[in-house]
C-alpha cells in the first residue's frame, strides 16, 4: 500500500501481512445474518437517554486527560458541561388526499401503514391482464401465487389488475433466458414481472439494461422467496402498488394549497462500471405531485457537481408547458448529495447554470425560485425534554435557531419517528430564496414532500423528489451505464 505523511506530504511504500490484517466493516453476509444486526443495533441505535449519557461520559474522559486538554487549549476549542437547550417547533401533519377524500397521518409515526386496506388509489394504470410473468419453469407455481394474489389485494386498494396475465417459463435462471422471453412477449404486455431464485446482480442489470434501453417496458424483478406463505400478501401489495406507480398510475397526493409550482430532485451517483458519475434529475409535472418527468445526465468521476444542468433545465421546462399550456410560476429545487464543502461551487455552478435556462425559457415572465441543498448525513441530534427525561422530537419539529448559521438560511427537519434509537433530522441548506414564500412555508412543503415517496407508507428522511432523482440516478449508475430510454422519461420505472 502507498501512504503519505501529513507533515511532508511524502509518499511510501509500505507491505501489510495478509494474515495478521482484518477486514473492517460489515460483509454482505452479516447484512444479511438478522441475530448479528439485531445485536450490532445496541450500540447502534441508542437512546436519546442513553445516547447523552455517553456523550457526558466522553467529556468526562477527556476532561480528565491533560494532554486532551491541552491538545483543546491549543486549538482554542472548549467543550460545554451539557447538552444545548434550544427552542423547535413542530408544523402540522400533512393532510393525505385518497380516492375517496382526506385522510389523516399518524403523527406520532408520521406514517399511514393502515392505507392499503381501503380503496385509496387515486388513479389506477390500466393493467387488468396486460402483464407477462417469466419465471423458471421449477417456480411456476410461484407465478400463479403471484397473480391470484394480485388480483386479491390489487383492486381491494383501486388498482386494476387481473389473475390471468401471461406465465412465461424458461428453462434455466440464466440472464439470457429472460431476455428472450422479453423479447418475445413484450409486445403483448404493459408491464413485465421477473421472478427470480435469487439476488444475482448481472442478472438484474441485464433484465434492467433490456426493459430501460433496448425494449423499454415497465417491468419489476422479484425474488421467488419473497412469497413464502407469511410475507406474501404485504409483498405482493407493495409489488402491485410499485407496477401501478410505474405504469403511470397515482397512489396518493397531500394537500399543497399552491398551484403552478414545479418541483425539481436533484442527486448524483457515482457509475461502478465506469470513469463516469450520473446525475438523476426528476420533475413533477402536475399541481398534485404525482406525475414526473426524468433525465439523466454525466460527468467526470467522482465529481458531485452536474455540468450540464442548463440543457436539462430547459429541457424539464419545456416538458412542462407542452403539458400544462403554461409555465410553472414557481420552481422550488432539492438538491441531494453534496457536502457542506461545496455549498459555494454548487451556487456559482450549478445554481448560475439553473437560472439561465429559466431565463431563456421564461424570457418576459418572472418565475420564482427556491434552491436548497438537503443533507442526510449530519452528526446533529436533538432531544425532546419530558420532564427528567430525554425522548425523541415528535415528526415535523423544525429548529431554525441557535445551531443554524448567521450567515445562511438552513433549518433542520426532523420528518419521521422512530420505534428504536435516536432519530436523525435532515439539514436544509437554503442557496436561492427569490421568492414571495415566507420560510415557514417552504418548511412546511418540505415536510409534505417527504410524504410523497410510493414505495413507502409514511415518510422518508428527504423530499420524495429528492429520493426519485437518488433511485434513478442509482439504477443508471449501477445497472444501466447509458441513458435509459426517453419513452420511458414520463414513468416511475426506477421506483
Amino acid at each position: 500500500a502507498v501512504v503519505s505523511t501529513q507533515s511532508t506530504g511524502i509518499e511510501k511504500l509500505i507491505h501489510l501481512v495478509p494474515e495478521v490484517c482484518y477486514m473492517t466493516g460489515l460483509t454482505d453476509n452479516m447484512r444479511k445474518d438478522f441475530k448479528v444486526m439485531q445485536d450490532l443495533a445496541q450500540y447502534t441505535r441508542q437512546k436519546p437517554d442513553d445516547r447523552n449519557k455517553a456523550l457526558l461520559g466522553f467529556r468526562q474522559t477527556i476532561q480528565e486527560s491533560d494532554k486532551a486538554v491541552q491538545l483543546l487549549d491549543q486549538w482554542g476549542l472548549d467543550l460545554t458541561s451539557s447538552i444545548i437547550d434550544l427552542e423547535g417547533r413542530q408544523v402540522p401533519q400533512p393532510t393525505l388526499l385518497t380516492k375517496d377524500g382526506k385522510m389523516p397521518v399518524d403523527a406520532n409515526k408520521a406514517a399511514f401503514d393502515n392505507i392499503t386496506r381501503k380503496n385509496f388509489v387515486i388513479t389506477s394504470a390500466d393493467i387488468q391482464n396486460d402483464y407477462c410473468v417469466i419465471v423458471t419453469q421449477r417456480d411456476v407455481t410461484n407465478a400463479q401465487e403471484f397473480m391470484e394474489t394480485a388480483s386479491k389485494v390489487g383492486p381491494a386498494c383501486g388498482i386494476q389488475i387481473g389473475p390471468r396475465g401471461k406465465v412465461v417459463p424458461i428453462r434455466s435462471d440464466r440472464a439470457e433466458e429472460y431476455i428472450n422471453a422479453i423479447r418475445s412477449e413484450a409486445a403483448n404486455a404493459k408491464i413485465i414481472v421477473c421472478i427470480v431464485p435469487n439476488d444475482k446482480k448481472d442478472r438484474y442489470d441485464a433484465i434492467k439494461k433490456h426493459c430501460c434501453i433496448d425494449q423499454p417496458i415497465p417491468s419489476q424483478v422479484l425474488q421467488g422467496k419473497n412469497l413464502a406463505p407469511k410475507k406474501k400478501m404485504s409483498v405482493v401489495t407493495k409489488v402491485v402498488m410499485q407496477m401501478n406507480a410505474k405504469m403511470g398510475g397515482e397512489l396518493w397526493s397531500v394537500h399543497i394549497p399552491m398551484k403552478k409550482v414545479m418541483y425539481v430532485g436533484i442527486d448524483t451517483y457515482h457509475d461502478s462500471g465506469s470513469s463516469r458519475s450520473v446525475g438523476g434529475v426528476v420533475a413533477s409535472m402536475n399541481d398534485s405531485c404525482t406525475r414526473y418527468y426524468s433525465k439523466t445526465t454525466w460527468q467526470p468521476s467522482k465529481q458531485e457537481l452536474i455540468s450540464q444542468l442548463d440543457v436539462v433545465m430547459t429541457d424539464i421546462l419545456r416538458q412542462y408547458k407542452e403539458k400544462n399550456g403554461c409555465l410553472p410560476e414557481r420552481i422550488l429545487i432539492f438538491r441531494d448529495g453534496v457536502g457542506d464543502g461545496q455549498l459555494l461551487a454548487v451556487k456559482e455552478q450549478e445554481l448560475k447554470n439553473i437560472k439561465d435556462a429559466i431565463s431563456r425559457q421564461s424570457q418576459d415572465k418572472s418565475i420564482e425560485l427556491v434552491f436548497t441543498v438537503v443533507t442526510k448525513r449530519i452528526q446533529q441530534r436533538f432531544f425532546l425534554k419530558q420532564g427528567p427525561r430525554l425522548n425523541n422530537p415528535p415528526p415535523g419539529t423544525i429548529v431554525d435557531s441557535t445551531v443554524t448559521r448567521d450567515e445562511l438560511f438552513d433549518f433542520f427537519l426532523v420528518p419521521q419517528g422512530v420505534g428504536q434509537g435516536t432519530v436523525t433530522p435532515t439539514h436544509y441548506n437554503v442557496l436561492e430564496f427569490s421568492t414571495t414564500l415566507k420560510p415557514d412555508h417552504l418548511q412546511q412543503i418540505a415536510y409534505k414532500l417527504c410524504f410523497m415517496y410510493y414505495n413507502w407508507t409514511g415518510a422518508i428522511r428527504v423530499p420524495a423528489i429528492c429520493q426519485y432523482a437518488h433511485k434513478l440516478a442509482f439504477l443508471v449508475g449501477q445497472s444501466l451505464h447509458r441513458d435509459p430510454s426517453p419513452d420511458l422519461a414520463d414513468l416511475l420505472y426506477y421506483l
